[in-house]
């Protein structure tokens, strides 16, 4: 009976990890050797990341409104029900795949505006020591 459980947790929660995630698969950091790079482009915005966490906000607030009535839902053509617990077991799973994404997402948006501030400095830097000076 446990195993048959597990393989309903997982049934539930795989579409939803593959659907999820947006900040794994749309943000991404600065470029591996962009300290040597001239130009390069990374996500600087942290839309993304936010939508993750609002994400995993609705998921958590989905398994507190859990109802005791099991949740039908159609695969394949045909109809099949989802007890609270597995409702609450999904829906804490999902939100902590959005919560991790988020984390990820962050940290991307944060390094890549890191290395352009970066990149910003190093090119005044160089227009500096290129500017001829009077003597």
């Amino acid at each position: 009976m446990e195993a048959q459980l597990i393989i309903r947790y997982l049934a539930l929660a795989l579409p939803l990890v593959s659907a999820s995630s947006c900040s794994l698969v749309f943000v991404h950091g600065p470029p591996s050797g962009y300290e040597q790079m001239d130009s390069f482009s990374c996500t600087e915005s942290r839309v993304v990341p936010v939508l993750d966490i609002v994400g995993a906000g609705s998921s958590v607030i989905g398994a507190m409104t859990a109802e005791d009535e099991p949740g039908l839902f159609e695969e394949g053509g045909s109809l099949f029900a989802v007890d609270r617990e597995t409702q609450i077991v999904g829906s804490l799973l999902f939100g902590a795949v959005l919560t991790a994404s988020a984390i990820v997402g962050f940290r991307r948006v944060n390094h890549c505006r890191a290395a352009q501030e970066e990149l910003v400095r190093r090119s005044e830097e160089l227009a500096w020591q290129s500017t001829p000076r009077s003597r």
